[in-house]
């Protein structure tokens, strides 16, 4: 999709809908986010959180795991780009980030950005951040400094560095000094 422009939401929505339901399994938990989530007539990319399923790339010769545990994250990306079957659009995959993930949907032609749940961020300032709009969440993230707090990698943090629990919306939008607005809303 050239920079700028926009597909209706129903299609935004659509797009957004086939890409978690393929990544479903691959995840403990996923969502839309950005002006789709925020219901806008018009989106110009597909913002999609994700917190990815762990797995132990080995068993020993009991069935116990060892080695490092990994996420199913690149393996459902990659099943999703191999895939030709009708249901799914094409994909094609822009970067190769840990984090965030930049994915381009090739048969409308919109841009899918996955932003994922790693340690120690948490679901909460993910999903409310990048669900925005980008005013509504830079005063989200403003408001956290009044309590003496900050969201540094997804993390809400106290003056001492001490981690302040925000697994849901609701929790962020509380540590922020705020009550929790709709993101249709936003």
């Amino acid at each position: 999709m050239s920079a700028g422009k926009k597909i209706p939401l129903e299609v935004g929505q659509l797009v957004a809908d086939a890409f978690i339901h393929h990544m479903a399994p691959h995840a403990e938990r996923i969502e839309v986010a950005g002006s789709v989530r925020r219901r806008k007539e018009q989106v110009g990319d597909i913002e999609i959180v994700m917190i990815p399923k762990m797995f132990r790339s080995q068993l020993n010769f009991d069935g116990n795991p060892v080695g490092r545990s990994t996420d199913k994250i690149d393996s459902g990306i990659q099943s999703y780009i191999d895939s030709e079957s009708p249901g799914y659009p094409a994909l094609t995959r822009l970067n190769d980030g840990v984090r965030y993930i930049k994915l381009m949907e090739t048969v409308v032609g919109v841009q899918i950005d996955l932003f994922v749940v790693r340690s120690p961020a948490q679901w909460g300032p993910i999903i409310s951040i990048r669900t925005g709009s980008a005013d509504f969440s830079k005063r989200l993230v403003t408001s956290l400094l009044k309590n003496n707090l900050r969201c540094e990698d997804g993390c809400v943090l106290d003056s001492e560095n001490n981690k302040i629990d925000c697994p849901e919306e609701i929790n962020f939008f509380r540590a922020a000094g705020m009550k929790m607005i709709a993101p249709w809303l936003r």
